[in-house]
């Protein structure tokens, strides 16, 4: 409900981590089987990364999270009095 948290250990043992709040993320892109690598992706962007997130959770839906993403950006823009123009939300 806060937006997106991504955090981890590089492979030199060093902690990354970024987090997108609701109001900087309208949508995210998602991919399914990305390039034939690892599974389904979303891909999250930030000025001067792209970050690509295999999630491993068992029954996990990459669709539901893009959708529920423009859920949650449409929400906060209708809480701040600045609901999308009709046909965005």
């Amino acid at each position: 409900m806060d937006g997106f948290h991504v955090s981890g250990i590089d492979v030199d043992g060093d902690p990354f981590g970024h987090d997108w709040p609701v109001p900087s993320l309208y949508s995210c892109h998602i991919e399914y089987e990305y390039l034939g690598k690892y599974g389904d992706c979303v891909d999250l962007n930030t000025l001067d990364d792209t970050w690509y997130i295999y999630p491993e959770a068992g029954k996990f839906s990459i669709t539901k999270m893009a959708l529920a993403t423009e859920e949650l950006y449409f929400a906060h823009r209708r809480s701040i009095g600045k609901p999308c123009p009709e046909g965005l939300a």
